[in-house]
């Protein structure tokens, strides 16, 4: 572990932007987080345009670059223009995560908001065991018609029966060291594909657990069943439901302790 590292789970915050929206939640988590998690905001600096910006002068800022990602594992392009986004948001982390050691991450991105406390959130799962949290987790046999399945690629010997192809929606997720050591070794071996379903079905085959926040799936837990969130996971954007991919608009009437995405 790193000297200056004060805990043993690090927050992460993950943005190409840095408007007030944005940074004031941010604020928000890294004040309820104080003196019990370390957090930071991973910016993506492709374009050399980083500043610091004056509202946030002591806020810890960790950078990284696309081309040099796709350099270094190889990523595959899933929009054009290039992108870290939509199929390869996991590898800024993974990256981070080879010279910052901490037992289990929690990544966030910029338009995802909470309406409880940040602080009570990570707490509540602190007990699980599972190597990666997320939303929306379900089976190939379950939404066949998803348009991501076939990017997943395998090595060619590996023998991965359709049943266990997993999709998940990870805006915010939280995952273990481990896990992300067996995604690096998966990159290594060729695996590849959208991250939605390269990283829950790498994990799930290697043995790693997998567990879902909420919404009312196979990898719900009984006690969490809509809890943290809803969706409509059969629909095209998931609506309705508080955490869903077509644009959100702040509203005064958001349910209390849910998870809402995309903010924007």
């Amino acid at each position: 572990m790193d000297d200056m590292q004060n805990s043993d789970i690090c927050v992460i915050w993950q943005t190409h932007r840095l408007d007030a929206g944005s940074l004031d939640e941010y604020g928000r988590l890294e004040k309820d987080c104080q003196g019990k998690f370390d957090t930071l905001v991973l910016y993506d600096n492709s374009r050399g345009d980083f500043e610091q910006p004056a509202a946030h002068p002591t806020t810890e800022f960790s950078m990284f670059d696309i081309k040099e990602l796709e350099k270094k594992y190889k990523l595959n392009h899933f929009r054009e223009p290039v992108s870290i986004t939509p199929g390869n948001t996991i590898f800024p982390l993974l990256d981070f995560a080879r010279t910052h050691r901490y037992s289990c991450y929690w990544l966030i991105e910029y338009d995802v908001r909470y309406t409880g406390s940040w602080r009570e959130l990570f707490s509540y799962f602190s007990s699980s065991k599972s190597d990666l949290l997320g939303t929306t987790l379900y089976r190939h046999e379950f939404r066949p018609s998803w348009c991501w399945w076939d990017s997943l690629r395998k090595p060619r010997y590996s023998i991965l029966r359709r049943k266990n192809w997993i999709r998940g929606l990870f805006p915010i997720m939280r995952i273990s060291a481990q896990g992300l050591q067996v995604l690096e070794k998966a990159n290594r071996k060729g695996w590849r594909g959208h991250y939605e379903v390269l990283l829950p079905t790498v994990l799930y085959h290697y043995g790693l657990t997998l567990e879902d926040f909420g919404g009312d799936g196979e990898f719900v837990g009984k006690e969490n069943k809509n809890r943290f969130y809803t969706n409509k996971p059969l629909v095209d954007g998931l609506g309705p439901g508080t955490f869903v991919c077509p644009p959100t608009q702040p509203v005064a009437d958001w349910l209390p302790n849910k998870l809402y995405h995309a903010v924007k």
